[in-house]
């Protein structure tokens, strides 16, 4: 929890402030993802009438599966943020935050601000070779021997040979 009462007392004047917050576990397209350990705050906080906004930078891990090799692999990551906390909620702006008296709880906006920080597609490393198609071996360990014969199960296989065809002809 983060104490604003001097935020609030002296609105449009920043204070700093410096917190260390659990972050909930997430999905990022339907794969888990831990944040093991706190997410650590730095940043400033200002009030503005009811309203409390609250920005700065975050430092924090997180952990979840190789899209490519499916080894859990965890990453030291750092984000930015910033949020606004309201009193009371307002349709026409969905992204505020709520709070009541002169404490925050920066667990959402913190949790929200780490997953929108996350990569599309999680890797191990950025050279992860990944599993082979046929007999699954990883390829970063070894180099199996299957055969890969794209042409057969490649569904754009025809395009292929349409292109190769045209380009001949010029």
């Amino acid at each position: 929890m983060l104490n604003v009462s001097k935020a609030l007392m002296y609105e449009g004047e920043e204070f700093p402030f410096e917190a260390d917050v659990e972050l909930e576990d997430t999905l990022l397209l339907g794969d888990p993802v831990a944040f093991p350990g706190t997410a650590h705050l730095a940043g400033r906080v200002k009030a503005i009438g009811d309203s409390v906004q609250v920005r700065g930078e975050m430092e924090f891990t997180a952990s979840a599966r190789c899209a490519l090799c499916l080894k859990e692999a965890s990453r030291a990551m750092k984000t930015t943020f910033d949020a606004v906390f309201a009193l009371a909620p307002n349709p026409d702006n969905p992204d505020l935050y709520l709070y009541e008296g002169k404490e925050l709880d920066l667990k959402d906006m913190a949790t929200d601000a780490a997953t929108l920080a996350l990569p599309m597609q999680w890797r191990c490393r950025p050279d992860c070779k990944g599993l082979c198609p046929v007999c699954g071996a990883d390829r970063n360990l070894t180099s199996c021997s299957c055969r890969q014969d794209s042409g057969k199960e490649n569904p754009f296989a025809v395009l292929q040979q349409l292109m190769t065809e045209d380009e001949s002809e010029v």
